[in-house]
């Protein structure tokens, strides 16, 4: 690296032909023809005022000390997130030699910021799903500042020689085109001056001059053998790797044009990266900025010995007068300040602090000190002695800790800084070494020449540090963008999009739709009118309307008959296919089983209650939760059915004798959740029993009603209305739900503490409780609380609802009671066991009638994951397949299925208990789904349902309707009846 050549200077030169030919010779001496002369700029600088632009502080700072009086520069600055790079944007240096001379001359002396940057991590290897995946997980990444390896006065800039290719005002790398026609002139290298010249005579409009910071002559090996023999130190096994970045190395000064401005602005940067504009806008900033990258400024941390025993001449000064006592590395090599291994054991403490705290972020003096000072303390307990230290070695070594943890706090690296280099290891630094006094050393190199002492006490450092942060934090401001700007970028924005989108995923989806032979659903008016294309407002009315009326269920069959077994709609801005087909149900729940989730409203709507169990969650979960609750729904659970006899007694005595009307439907409720309750926790709430007056256990029942009517309302709702909905109650209902469900979770969790401590042979004999068998599968207290509350509502609201809907039938169908009193009758007034119940084959039957025709869950969806076909539903007839794009809701209606006159007959809507004597249904019957999410619980509801019915008919010998009206539906998670009002008269031998 030897010193340039004197200069022989070429003439200036545009970016044109006729510019280049020029002779060369020197600058002073050049004349310019009217044609050929630079654009206009004057050698006067006015003072201006204020300095405009976004960095107002220190654009105004920095003018003044570039030498350029209170010149209007325009100053726009940007640094990039790593702080590798500063951007000026404006004018004045662009077309203004002397001000782009003054501008670069002061960023070359700004100091360049090498790193060392240390990040230990190590590979855990996890189950999940049966498969072992690798995680690596980082323990700590901390970096510590090189910049004591440099010094000040070893800085050389350096400009490009003419035969070296560089950026030169092009797009590509050349060498200077009239060094081939001068090759005298082959070895010479411009002037700064020149340079700037030629930078500013530029016509192009997107042009930049940058000013490199190169650190050189650092030994990394040497370096890195160290570092990781003080990681090592430490006892630390994982993986450790080291990196050396280099911050501020580099300052670019741009013209300020449009394309120079845009590409700095945060708006547009993202756009780019979201909308994946990158790959057609990196292509255009290339070609049309001109790049000047022909100015260095090197930073050697050591220097050689020539091959004639001299040392370079442009360091001769340095070493024989102002670095006196200059340490060297040998006879042959001198360097600037320290070695890589002095400064390992400078920065050595610090680095086995932070590694050993887990640290992340970049360490300062403070770390240092910090470290020392423990390293102090910890020897003199040793000794035997106290560590002692001044109030003001207290206080300063607390500010240097609160100013460490706002830098950390803040994000901002200490080292960083277009004014100054605050707490970092390079010029200009503030030291204060443990043993000194509160005077503080203001050191701009580690030459001790340049050293002076400054009187700022430890609580002024610490305020004009942070004051320094929060000017720094604030300095990244770009401006916005004009609304025509904003309206252009959005539409082409948009083109790129469309046409980026047809070539990726409307290619495949068509090719999909190709091989399948998929047709849309047809259109009609009713559904897909202009008023609907947006925001689906018309079925948004008219379905809250018939919700209102209680005839939601009557109104979607109605569309089905209308239009059609397959519709397409609009709610709110989502696209929704409903479907009445059976194949579509089996395609959606066993066929494609993989390609549908949960739809992620039902989620949202769904979680807040019951939280992440059976019925809210998809995949490895819901896999996982099923597999946990399976065993508790065995043969053997379903068929004891002494202990809802309790419960049926408590039943058949809240039921009035002397023939006034009771809600058969309230009582049911009572009677499930006092029997879910008893099963699941082991206690029951005993609302029967207390005719609902029990205080805490009815309040329970009530807040878990109240709780799900709003979910059913969030899961049926658009999502902005839904979050704009008043949930202050719903949250105080969900809080005592959840609280009355932990006290039984935690006495599970206690339960089985003791079991295992008793270690006891004699549980065989204890009577089954879910929770008890819960807390062994898993000692979560929100997963078993989750799945506690899933289980209770299948439990409770399944069985009351088909119990309230049977009953009201049977009320209002005398015959139907007749003959089921008879088949009732055969067991001679004894309690039925499980096998004779499994044998009353009228029982079965209408049962099976009142699920066909008032289904508990009557309506139900998925949600497409990937693109994927159903088989049926596209075209005008409704027979060809339909695609699915991924992301699409797909529901079905139960209550239109099992209506299906070409399914179950003419007299489909009759409630006709001796149709199921033949019928042998498939897909078109599911009222306990169907594919691997069938419900497991359905034995249970079923039974129960049925020992139910046959208690009460042996109690009981006539029942009459008290409600005249006909069914009429209460939906909310579930669907039942709006109420079940009836009178019973009771067996007169009978007394309970």
């Amino acid at each position: 690296m030897g010193k340039p050549k004197a200069s022989q200077a070429l003439a200036p030169y545009r970016d044109d032909d006729a510019a280049s030919t020029s002779s060369a010779v020197p600058l002073q001496d050049q004349t310019y023809a009217d044609e050929e002369a630079p654009p206009a700029y004057t050698d006067d600088l006015t003072p201006v005022a204020v300095l405009q632009g976004t960095d107002d502080d220190e654009g105004s700072a920095l003018t003044k000390a570039a030498g350029l009086g209170n010149a209007a520069l325009n100053l726009k600055c940007h640094e990039d997130s790593q702080g590798s790079f500063t951007t000026y944007i404006s004018n004045k240096p662009s077309s203004d030699p002397e001000v782009c001379q003054s501008l670069i001359e002061f960023e070359a002396q700004r100091w360049p910021h090498p790193m060392a940057r240390m990040v230990g991590s190590h590979v855990v290897t996890k189950q999940r799903d049966k498969k072992e995946e690798k995680e690596r997980i980082t323990d700590f990444d901390i970096t510590a500042p090189l910049g004591s390896l440099l010094a000040a006065s070893w800085a050389r800039s350096r400009v490009v020689e003419n035969a070296q290719k560089a950026y030169r005002g092009g797009i590509f790398r050349q060498v200077d085109p009239r060094a081939k026609a001068h090759p005298e002139a082959a070895d010479t290298a411009p002037s700064l001056k020149e340079w700037c010249h030629r930078f500013c005579a530029s016509s192009a409009g997107a042009k930049s001059f940058t000013i490199a910071r190169n650190v050189t002559q650092i030994d990394h090996g040497i370096l890195t053998q160290r570092l990781t023999e003080v990681l090592r130190s430490t006892n630390y096994r994982g993986n450790i790797s080291i990196t050396y970045p280099v911050g501020c190395r580099a300052t670019i000064i741009m013209s300020d044009h449009w394309l120079n401005r845009y590409r700095h602005n945060k708006y547009i940067w993202w756009a780019c990266v979201l909308l994946q504009l990158w790959i057609f806008t990196w292509l255009l900033l290339w070609i049309m900025t001109k790049r000047w990258e022909v100015f260095t400024v090197e930073w050697p941390c050591r220097i050689y010995r020539q091959v004639d025993g001299s040392w370079p001449d442009s360091y001769e000064e340095n070493t024989e007068g102002s670095y006196e006592g200059q340490p060297t590395d040998g006879p042959s090599v001198r360097i600037a300040t320290m070695n890589e291994s002095e400064w390992t054991e400078h920065w050595g403490l610090a680095i086995q602090m932070g590694a050993e705290s887990k640290k992340r972020g970049i360490l300062t003096d403070a770390d240092r000190y910090a470290a020392r000072a423990i390293q102090e303390r910890a020897r003199q307990r040793r000794e035997g002695s106290e560590f002692v230290t001044s109030d003001s070695n207290g206080f300063l070594a607390s500010a240097a800790g609160l100013l460490s943890g706002v830098q950390e706090v803040m994000g901002l690296p200490s080292h960083r800084g277009r004014l100054g280099h605050i707490g970092s290891d390079g010029p200009p630094v503030i030291v204060q070494e443990p043993e000194a006094s509160c005077k503080m050393t203001l050191r701009t190199g580690r030459n001790p020449k340049y050293e002076e002492t400054s009187e700022l006490s430890s609580p002024q450092l610490l305020v004009s540090n942070i004051l320094c942060f929060m000017m720094l934090s604030f300095a990244f401001v770009n401006d916005l963008p004009k609304l025509w700007q904003l309206a252009g970028g959005a539409i082409v924005c948009y083109i790129v999009y469309n046409v980026t989108w047809q070539l990726t995923v409307g290619a495949r989806r068509r090719r999909i739709i190709a091989a399948h032979g998929c047709k849309p659903v047809k259109d009609c008016p009713e559904l897909n009118s202009w008023k609907d294309s947006f925001f689906g407002w018309t079925q948004l009315v008219a379905s809250n309307k018939a919700h209102k009326q209680n005839k939601l269920l009557e109104y979607t069959r109605g569309r089905f008959r209308r239009h059609g077994n397959t519709l397409h709609f609009k709610i709110g801005f989502d696209d929704m296919y409903s479907t009445a087909e059976p194949e579509n149900v089996k395609t959606m729940l066993a066929a494609n089983f993989k390609d549908w989730h949960l739809p992620d409203r039902r989620k949202e709507a769904f979680l807040p209650l019951f939280g992440e169990g059976i019925f809210t969650t998809d995949g490895a979960a819901w896999q996982h939760s099923r597999d946990m609750l399976r065993p508790n729904f065995a043969r053997n659970q379903v068929s004891n059915l002494s202990a809802l006899e309790v419960h049926i007694v408590h039943l058949i005595n809240s039921i009035p004798r002397d023939g006034s009307t009771v809600d058969l439907q309230d009582l049911f409720f009572r009677l499930t959740i006092d029997s879910a309750t008893d099963f699941l926790f082991g206690e029951s709430t005993n609302c029967l029993a207390t005719n609902g007056s029990s205080g805490f256990a009815s309040e329970f029942a009530n807040a878990f009603n109240r709780s799900q009517l709003a979910v059913a309302f969030a899961s049926r709702s658009i999502p902005i209305v839904s979050k704009l909905t008043p949930k202050a109650a719903f949250k105080r209902d969900v809080k005592f739900v959840h609280d009355f469900t932990d006290r039984y979770v935690k006495l599970g969790l206690d339960w089985l503490r003791k079991q295992d401590a008793e270690k006891s042979s004699s549980r065989a004999s204890e009577r089954y409780v879910f929770l008890h068998e819960l807390v062994k599968a898993t000692q979560d207290p929100l997963r078993i609380r989750s799945e506690l509350l899933n289980v209770l509502l299948a439990g409770r609201d399944t069985t009351a609802g088909l119990l309230s809907n049977l009953w009201f039938v049977l009320a209002k169908r005398p015959d139907i009671w007749a003959k089921l009193q008879d088949e009732v009758g055969e067991l001679n007034g004894e309690i039925p066991t499980f096998e004779q119940i499994k044998n009353m084959k009228y029982l079965r039957f209408i049962l099976n009638e009142a699920l066909r025709l008032y289904p508990v869950v009557p309506a139900n969806s998925r949600m497409a994951i990937t693109d994927t076909v159903l088989p049926v539903g596209g075209g005008q007839d409704g027979k060809s397949p339909l695609f699915v794009p991924a992301g699409t809701n797909v529901g079905w209606n139960l209550f239109a299925i099992h209506r299906r006159e070409d399914l179950y007959g003419n007299d489909a809507a009759e409630f006709k208990p001796e149709r199921w004597e033949t019928l042998r249904p498939g897909w078109e019957y599911l009222p306990f789904n169907g594919g691997p999410r069938i419900c497991i619980g359905q034995q249970l509801a079923l039974t129960q349902t049925s020992y139910t019915t046959i208690r009460l008919v042996q109690e009981f010998t006539g029942i009459e309707s008290r409600d005249p009206n006909p069914w009429t539906e209460l939906f909310t998670v579930t669907c039942v009846g709006q109420a079940t009002k009836v009178a019973l008269t009771p067996k007169d031998e009978k007394r309970h």
